[in-house]
């Protein structure tokens, strides 16, 4: 410590296990986690942004058993596995919050918003309020860009709504994700912003030798190589105002299986390619990009 600066050693709060840096209750339940393996369990990377520290840690758990499915034909959970180990590499991000909050609007069930609440035991000194506020981004018109946003005209916003593409996802469907985040254009424009949110590729180690997918300022649509035929749009937002900080949408491989699914049942009868055992990629990345603007519709 010194005049200006304290120093906090936390390398056993990084190294234990708690619901801060690592996984809720909630979570653990639902993988079947017990006791973290502290002898294989290791932080392997620390780094500072501007406004955010990120640690990306490998994380080793003993694993219970999985619960019998109603009456006895199969395990639920782990495909008839039980007990041994689970090793994850996790990485969690420590963000400052804007000095000043962005102005909060409080959530009405009756209109459709995602929102973030918290409990204040300050408001009412007898009892405690809770409040939810409506989780949006923080869209403003630049100073000298005040009067013509008065008068409807149309303008850029000081921070504009920016979705990086993973830099592993397949080069043919990348097109096709960032027209569905484009396609929003259109909706901010009827706000009076325009360019209002864009999709870029991710910046090659050439272009900008720290940007990073785990860097909590950049939002991105995330690929994942797996099996599950979902996607989704998650966000983290500022639970003073409910301004939204970053999201990271993920988009599974094996999402085009349901998509296919879908577009054969439903428009076999009038598209001729939809009776087909392989979609043409052209109207393959037409639902991907579906899918693009329905997730990222969940973040706005």
């Amino acid at each position: 410590k010194d005049s200006a600066t304290s120093v906090i050693d936390i390398t056993d709060f990084i190294n234990g296990d708690n619901d801060v840096l690592h996984f809720s209750s909630s979570m653990k339940s639902s993988l079947r986690l017990t006791a973290i393996q502290a002898d294989k369990s290791y932080v392997v990377s620390v780094k500072s942004y501007p406004i955010n520290i990120e640690i990306k840690a490998i994380k080793t758990y003993g694993r219970g058993p999985a619960m019998p499915t109603p009456g006895g034909g199969g395990m639920m959970g782990g495909g008839g596995a039980s007990g041994g180990n689970m090793t994850m590499e996790l990485n969690s991000s420590m963000v400052i919050l804007p000095k000043t909050p962005m102005q909060a609007r409080y959530f009405d069930p009756r209109v459709g918003f995602f929102a973030v609440g918290y409990t204040d035991f300050d408001a009412n000194p007898q009892g405690v309020k809770n409040i939810t506020l409506v989780k949006r981004w923080r869209l403003e018109p630049k100073p000298e860009d005040q009067e013509k946003y008065k008068k409807g005209e149309l303008v850029e916003p000081v921070k504009p709504i920016v979705f990086y593409i993973d830099p592993s996802t397949p080069e043919k469907w990348v097109p096709y994700l960032i027209q569905g985040v484009n396609d929003w254009q259109v909706a901010f424009e009827k706000a009076g912003f325009k360019n209002a949110i864009v999709a870029k590729r991710a910046p090659t180690k050439q272009e900008d030798s720290t940007w990073s997918l785990d860097d909590a300022r950049n939002s991105a649509i995330v690929y994942k190589p797996s099996d599950i035929p979902n996607a989704s749009g998650p966000s983290i937002s500022d639970p003073r105002s409910g301004e939204i900080m970053e999201s990271h949408i993920n988009w599974y491989h094996n999402v085009m299986q349901l998509l296919r699914n879908w577009y054969m049942i439903q428009c076999g009868p009038t598209d001729p390619r939809a009776r087909q055992m392989q979609f043409p990629d052209t109207l393959m990345g037409e639902l991907i990009r579906f899918v693009s603007s329905h997730e990222v519709g969940h973040t706005l």
